[in-house]
Formats: C-alpha cells, sequence, structure tokens
C-alpha cells in the first residue's frame, strides 16, 4: 500500500493506521501535540503493525511460522515479591504490511507560568459546575502565534476557538463537569485486595498490568484500552473473588472487552490466547467475558486519568505559542506509572492527571512554579489539594522503592517517547515549598465510600474518607492536643472552659480513639482537617448531648421511669447531619448509653401514599415528589415516637421503621419491616435528624411571595408541632449561609447511592429533585434561624455555622 497524498493546508496528512476512538478524540480539543508525535513516530517505524480485514492467518498459524521462545505466565506467580516476570510473546498474525505515511511535527514550547496563592483544600471534590466565559476574568488562548499569558487573577479560556468545531468549544465545559461527576462512580476501593482477595496479591496485580503494558505496545493499542484494560480489572477484582491461576485470563479479558469499546480494529480472541501462549482456550476467554460483562452490566465506560490529562495538558500550554512535546510525553510517562500501583486507586483519576501535569511541569523547569490561574481553573484543584499524589508520583519517578516492573520506562526510553524516563525531578525538600498549607479548616467534600445506610441493616462503616488526608499531624502529646481542643470553635458555645477539658482530658482522648477505630484513621497521624473534625466537631457536640441527657434525667426522681431524651438535629439535606448523628449514636454506645436514631425521611408516605398526593394536588411540583409537609404519614411518626419514648426498661424491645430511597427507581417506598434495626431499652437518647425539623408556619401572603405553590405546603405544616416537634426537648441547628448549597450536597448522596448498587437519581433528577425544596428554605430557614425551633427552648439549642464545603465556623 503507498502512501497517501497529503491534505492540503496545515493538516496532518492522512495515513493508513486504523481510525479509533482515541485518535478520533485526538483531533478534538482533547487531543495534545505528544500523541501526534507519538502517532507519527509508529507510522514511519513500525512494520508489523496490520490492518484486520486483510489478516486471514490464525494465531497458531504465525506461532508455527515464527517459533518464538516460550514464557512464563501467572501460574508461576508466588507471593515472596515481584521477581517473576511475564516475558511477552513477539510477533502476531499478519499477512501483510503497512507502508508508512508521513507525517512532520516541528515544536517549540516556553514555559510561561502565573503565579497564584494556595489555600489547601481536599484533592477529591466535585467540581463547580462550569460558568459561562466572562471576559472580564478570562483572556484567550493563543491564536495565530500571539501569546497571551495569564495575570494570577485570569485564567486563559483555552475553548475560545469557536471556529474549529472539532473543539466542541460550546460543550467541552459540560462534557467535562459530567465526566467529573462520572469518575466518582464505581470507584475500585483501595483496599480490595486485603477485602475481597486471598489469593491474588498487589505484587501479582502489579505483574499482570506491567506484562500488559507490553502486550498493548506489541498490538499497537491505543492509550485509552490500556487504561480502560486496569479499570475493568480492578473493578472486577474489588467485587468478585478470583484465583490466581485465572488472573492472567482475567487480564487478557479485560484488555479484550476494552480493545472492543476502544479500538475500531480489535485483536481477535485467539491473539490474545496466542500471547498467552496458549495457556487458555477460546471458551475460556468467552467465558471470563460473559463474567465480566455482567459484572458490570454492561456499563464498560469511565473517565480515566488519560481522559483528564488531554484537557489538562491543554490548559497547561494554553500560553504557549508552540506546545512542548517533550512535557506532554513526561506527564503521560507519569500518569502510566500509576497503573502498576495498587497504591494510587485511593486518588481519583483527575487528581492523578493534574498531580502528573503539576510534576511534569516542574521537572521540565524548576525555576517557575508549576501551577496556575488557568490550571486551577480547568482542573478545579489547588496545588495543595495534589500534594499527597505528587509526592507519591515523585517517588515513582526517581523509583525510590526499586520496583523491578519496568515495561513502561522501557516503553518511554524509546526515540519516539523522546527519552523522558531520563529527566528527573530534584529533592522532595524543593518540591515541597510549592504547596501552600493555610489554616486547620475541616474540609466536608465526602468520598461516599465513608458509610452505606441500608434498609437492611445498621450503618455500616467503611475507610473513612471523608476525613480527607491532606497533611499528616503527629499528635504528639496530651498537651497539644489540649490547646488544639481549647481553639475550636464550639468550645465557648458549649460553655467548656479549659479548666473543664483539662479535667476530663482522659474522656476526650479516649472518644478520639473510639471515632478512629470506628473511621479507621490513625490515631496518632491525623490529618488537620481529620483531627478538626473529631476534636472541634463530633466530640464538642457528643459532650453538649451528655450534659442536656444528664440535665433531663436530674428533673426525675430516683426509681422513676425517665423517659429517653429527644434531640433534634434540623439542618439542610446533604449538610452532613447523618454522619454527624451516626458517629454520635456510636460514641453512646460505646459508653454503655443505649440509643436510637431515626429521620423524618423514615416517616415518608408509602409509594403508594405518593402517588395519591400527587393525584390529589395535579400541578403542585412540591408535592409532586417526597420531602415538604404533607408528604409524611404523621400518624405513624406519633406511633413510632410514642412507642420509643416508653422503652425505659430492660427488655423492652421494638423495630424502628426505615425508608428505601431506591425503591422505584429513587422515588421510594417505606422498607419491608422484616429489614428494620431493632433497638432494646432502656434508652437514654434518641437522636431524631431531619432537614425541616423546627419549621414554623408563616403567613399565606409571606409564602405566596416566595411560590404560590408554597401555600397548601404551609397548611400542612401546621399538623407537624403535634406530630414531630413536641416530642424533641433540645436541639442542635446546623445553619448555612445560601440554601443553593443543597444541590452540590445532594449531588454527592445520590452518587454514593449509585456507586452503592443501588438506583439513585441522575444529575437532572437531582436538580429538579432539589428545586422543589429550595422554596421553603427560603420560606422557613430565616425564621428558624432567627427565632429557633418551633417550641424550643433558647437554652437547650446548639447553632452550628458551616460553609459551602461544610466546615463548622464562628458565627458573623
Amino acid at each position: 500500500m503507498g502512501n497517501e497524498k497529503a491534505v492540503s493546508g496545515n493538516t496532518i496528512p492522512l495515513h493508513p493506521r486504523p481510525i479509533t476512538r482515541a485518535l478520533a478524540r485526538a483531533s478534538s480539543n482533547l487531543a495534545t501535540s505528544s500523541e501526534v508525535a507519538a502517532t507519527s513516530t509508529t507510522l514511519i517505524n513500525n512494520q508489523g503493525r496490520v490492518l484486520r480485514a486483510n489478516s486471514k492467518r490464525t494465531a497458531s498459524d504465525d506461532k508455527n511460522a515464527n517459533a518464538p521462545k516460550r514464557r512464563a505466565v501467572l501460574n508461576d506467580i508466588t507471593n515472596v515479591a515481584c521477581e517473576n516476570k511475564i516475558q511477552i510473546k513477539k510477533g502476531r498474525a499478519s499477512s501483510s504490511r503497512v507502508t508508512n505515511a508521513e507525517v512532520q511535527v516541528v515544536c517549540t514550547g516556553t514555559n510561561e507560568a502565573s503565579s497564584c496563592s494556595f489555600i489547601e483544600k481536599p484533592s477529591s471534590k466535585l467540581p463547580p459546575r462550569p460558568p459561562g466565559r466572562s471576559t472580564s476574568t478570562v483572556e484567550r488562548s493563543c491564536v495565530g502565534g500571539s501569546s497571551i499569558v495569564a495575570s494570577s487573577s485570569k485564567f486563559i479560556d483555552i475553548d475560545s476557538d469557536v471556529k474549529d468545531h472539532l473543539l466542541c468549544s460550546l460543550y467541552a465545559p459540560e462534557i467535562h463537569y459530567n465526566m467529573r461527576v462520572a469518575e466518582l462512580k464505581r470507584r475500585p476501593s483501595p483496599d480490595f485486595m486485603e477485602r475481597t482477595q486471598r489469593d491474588v496479591t498487589k505484587t501479582m496485580r502489579g505483574i499482570l498490568v506491567d506484562w500488559l503494558v507490553e502486550v498493548s505496545e506489541e498490538y499497537t493499542l491505543v492509550p485509552d484500552t490500556l487504561y480502560l484494560t486496569v479499570y475493568l480489572i480492578d473493578w472486577f477484582l474489588h467485587g468478585n473473588y478470583i484465583e490466581r491461576q485465572r488472573l492472567q485470563l482475567l487480564g487478557i479479558t479485560c484488555m479484550l472487552i476494552a480493545s472492543k469499546y476502544e479500538e475500531i480494529y480489535a485483536p481477535r480472541i485467539e491473539e490474545f490466547c496466542f500471547i498467552t501462549d496458549n495457556t487458555y482456550t477460546r471458551d475460556q476467554v468467552l467465558e471470563m467475558e460473559s463474567q465480566v460483562l455482567k459484572h458490570f452490566s454492561f456499563q464498560i465506560y469511565t473517565p480515566t486519568s488519560k481522559t483528564f490529562l488531554r484537557r489538562f495538558l491543554r490548559a497547561a500550554q494554553a500560553s504557549h505559542v508552540m506546545p512542548s512535546v517533550e512535557m506532554e510525553f513526561l506527564a503521560n510517562y507519569l500518569t502510566e506509572l500509576t497503573l502498576v500501583e495498587c497504591e494510587f486507586l485511593k486518588f481519583l483519576p483527575s487528581v492523578i492527571a493534574a498531580s502528573a501535569v503539576f510534576l511534569a511541569k516542574w521537572t521540565m523547569n524548576q525555576s517557575s512554579h508549576p501551577w496556575n490561574a488557568t490550571l486551577e481553573h480547568y482542573t478545579t484543584y489547588k496545588a495543595s489539594d495534589l500534594k499527597a499524589c505528587v509526592q507519591a508520583l515523585q517517588e515513582l519517578q526517581l523509583n525510590t522503592k526499586g520496583c523491578p516492573l519496568n515495561s513502561i520506562r522501557m516503553k518511554y526510553k524509546q526515540d519516539k517517547d523522546n527519552h523522558v524516563v531520563t529527566h528527573s525531578s530534584s529533592s522532595s525538600d524543593k518540591l515541597q515549598t510549592h504547596f501552600s498549607m493555610s489554616g486547620c479548616g475541616c474540609s466536608w467534600i465526602q468520598d461516599n465510600s465513608m458509610l452505606h445506610y441500608s434498609a437492611t441493616s445498621n450503618w455500616t462503616s467503611k475507610k473513612c474518607s471523608a476525613l480527607p488526608t491532606t497533611k499528616t499531624v503527629d499528635v504528639s502529646s496530651v498537651s497539644d492536643l489540649f490547646e488544639f481542643i481549647c481553639s475550636g470553635p464550639l468550645v465557648d458555645k458549649i460553655g467548656i472552659t479549659p479548666e473543664k477539658v483539662g479535667q476530663a482530658i482522659d474522656k476526650w482522648l479516649l472518644y478520639g480513639s473510639q471515632l478512629c477505630r470506628l473511621f479507621q484513621l490513625n490515631e496518632l497521624k491525623l490529618t488537620i482537617p481529620q483531627k478538626a473534625r473529631l476534636y472541634h466537631y463530633y466530640i464538642p457536640v457528643f459532650v453538649w448531648c451528655q450534659d442536656q441527657i444528664a440535665l433531663h434525667s436530674s428533673k426525675f426522681n430516683d426509681g422513676d421511669d425517665v423517659p429517653p431524651l429527644v434531640i433534634g438535629f434540623s439542618a439542610p439535606q446533604g449538610c452532613g447531619k447523618t454522619t454527624l448523628v451516626f458517629a454520635l449514636d456510636y460514641l453512646f454506645k460505646t459508653t454503655k448509653m443505649k440509643s436510637a436514631t431515626i429521620s423524618i425521611d423514615d416517616f415518608y408516605l408509602t409509594a403508594e401514599g405518593q402517588a395519591k398526593l400527587r393525584e390529589e394536588n395535579p400541578g403542585n411540583a412540591l408535592l409532586e415528589y417526597r420531602g415538604n409537609a404533607g408528604s409524611h404519614d404523621l400518624p405513624f411518626s406519633v406511633e413510632t415516637l410514642e412507642a420509643l419514648t416508653k422503652l425505659t426498661k430492660e427488655g423492652m424491645k421494638m423495630k424502628v421503621p426505615r425508608y428505601d430511597k431506591s425503591a422505584y427507581s429513587g422515588r421510594g417506598d417505606r422498607a419491608d419491616p422484616t429489614t428494620w434495626p431493632e433497638v432494646e431499652g432502656p434508652l437514654k437518647v434518641i437522636l431524631f435528624e431531619g432537614w425541616m425539623l423546627g419549621f414554623k408556619p408563616l403567613p399565606a401572603e409571606v409564602v405566596k411571595a416566595v411560590d404560590p405553590q408554597l401555600e397548601i405546603v404551609n397548611k400542612n405544616l401546621e399538623a407537624y408541632y403535634e406530630a414531630w416537634d413536641k416530642y424533641i426537648d433540645a436541639w442542635v441547628v446546623i445553619k448555612i449561609k445560601d440554601p443553593s448549597y443543597v444541590y452540590r450536597w445532594r449531588l454527592q448522596a445520590e452518587i454514593a447511592m449509585r456507586q452503592a448498587g443501588k438506583a439513585g437519581m441522575s444529575d437532572d433528577e437531582v436538580n429538579d429533585f432539589v428545586s422543589r425544596y429550595l422554596p421553603a428554605y427560603k420560606a422557613y430557614l430565616p425564621t428558624l434561624y432567627e427565632e429557633g425551633p418551633s417550641g424550643s427552648d433558647p437554652e437547650r439549642v446548639l447553632a452550628i455555622d458551616i460553609d459551602e464545603e461544610r466546615n463548622p465556623i464562628l458565627a458573623t
């Protein structure tokens, strides 16, 4: 086949390489110059790539013809160390040879970066929905040879080239926002090897991935195929036990599936069998393929680090006259190194991609700061958010652990990748200066892996990623902890003096140790946000609750049946009240005080009752879905609360109702009573939480001014005091500045539900859902914050102000 004729103009000539999805993306706004250069070099040097439409010989024919040396397979692996490396089988079925196509790319780059300040925040966060472009805050990227460098307060608009339709300029921000949401779904747990696997180790996984890198090179697969393959392997191992003898079978099967998705001409099953020296048969691969696809419910795609790296590299070079191919190769190399290491599963793909760009820029030019306003805008990460990942990535780059798995390093030593392996960053001490650490603000961004609530069980905890791991701080002494506790924003509110803290410091240490055990944290190596979460928030509220219980009990004589104290937690949806109640309930149980937890959500009407409510209020969007006043079964709630308050003796038991929000595609229904958790008396405290607890009815003209549909809701609210509020003796009110925070928080909760395997709402459904609550928030929150909950004693109300990140703050 001869060379293709070049297209007129400054475009890349046509070439005979099969067009894949990833290659098509290389022509869009996601493409980077390194991929173009890598493609061209591959086409010039590769003499073994074949067009599958013309390939006729079978794998067995190739084997007989070439008679290559046999290689080891994964059943030779032991648990000792990563010494037995799988060798790749050279040569693949081919009957024709592709003639080279000439592509010439000339690139010279400058690394101009702007300075900006940095404030620490956690790395796993949902990005803000991309705003429209504003000429006051955005500069256009370089066009026609001009170079523009953004100032510290501005970023360069990399989507400004609306004339190039392949860049999808109008849609790119939304596309990438949805990718950032999607990366939170179906994430393998970093500790799945310890929890799920008994016969397979991290070393074996590393050897498998290292071998698959060689396979992808041998078959000239696009990088996206490799990244997707590794994701499929990890997600399958996350939920399925597998023997070591079948691990390599899983690897080639996942690469087969990824190839079918990413490649136009995917390798045949026989070729994957051949590359394993025919250790596995075609039928075994097909059987494994069926298992993997069923596990994924045929939902294959997920955004990987490679997905985000393309756009982040485009942002990194927005001010360059010509892109730096060398820096792009280096960033790709660093990102690919993380595939072998299981420890990087704790980082989001977008964090890994952003960290690779950070370290690549730093490696290429250590005289200037590697981060700027444009990168911060398009990645939504500050430099401090990337610190942990960049440090881990630098260890990989320097190979400080001496891992012998070198397929990726050998791959990037080639001429076509500019020998980027030879580049090395300096010691980590100099790099530390570029991570700004500021304050000890506690982040509340939750990584949906912290806890899962289900109707079939009580609370079950996992390793707490809701407490970010941005900076490790040694709890070096009791005096250090004492000073930290006394600096908290709630100390004065709950009436704790330094003298009282000193007298009860042993209890504070015990409570902190118990919460660390609950959330699987190292109590001697807490991060600043973790330390603040425990000692500035959870434990002070628990101490306040203990005081309220003591005050409540003092009103009864010795020998009297003391009913449990009901503490109400009124807080907007998603602000962290459920996690707070979860922690308090655990502390009560560990201190031998029996408690029960219940939510207003548990009193929602059944699915049938909700349908009837919609029929009775046609056209009223506020009552079309569960949530507002009128959508609760008030007689049922009265019956439940009455029964709970009567659990005053040993041996008295009852089941507490639960609501299944995932039923009926997210519309919800009351859970099966056989799955309700059971509580036993004598109860000391009932923790009752809800988003609208304490709301007071307002004059009709007031609610009409907010939303006319709110009038019927306001009328329904009149019955709620007798059903709920009158049972509550003490209150915790969590206050927010802007009700619009609820949308972001609710979206995170639904993503967590979907990741747990439940049928949560889609993003559009979440937006529609939250819009039905906002009128009530706007109408009733001001009164709640000014006057307190309905029928409450001001002396028994603890108000806690939080910001958008759910950080407790001092009231202003």
